[in-house]
């Protein structure tokens, strides 16, 4: 069984408890003393490449559901991946008649994979 943290996940930015972004020093002293705070195992960095070059992609931070956390992070391009290409496959013409799929009035489980991939890819709040 997986003991990552349920959804629904936020992005956001780092603030103080009144809203006023954090600097970057701040944050890097949070972040030191998250990882200070942890054991080793604990506080966990996803990297990935972009053109060929090594970059951070986020942190886990320090608690017990981390570890679980950081692996369906890792595993997000992928997941998106197979989205689209359920939906894609989907929404071609035979698979909508052979599934008895109105295009009008899509099933709901068609509607949550189509807003998954709209929300992966930024393009919905």
């Amino acid at each position: 069984m997986s003991e990552y943290t349920k959804g629904p996940w936020t992005a956001h930015n780092m603030v103080h408890e009144e809203g006023r972004p954090m600097t970057p020093d701040e944050i890097g002293e949070y972040v030191a003393n998250s990882v200070r705070m942890s054991p080793e195992t604990r506080f966990l960095f996803i990297s990935g490449q972009n053109d060929g070059v090594d970059v951070d992609v986020c942190h886990v931070g320090n608690g017990p559901k981390g570890p679980w956390n950081a692996k369906l992070i890792a595993a997000a391009p992928e997941l998106l991946e197979a989205l689209e290409n359920v939906a894609g496959f989907i929404d071609t013409p035979i698979m909508r008649r052979k599934l008895g799929i109105d295009q009008q009035n899509p099933p709901e489980w068609i509607e949550s994979v189509r807003s998954a991939i709209r929300k992966a890819k930024g393009e919905t709040q």
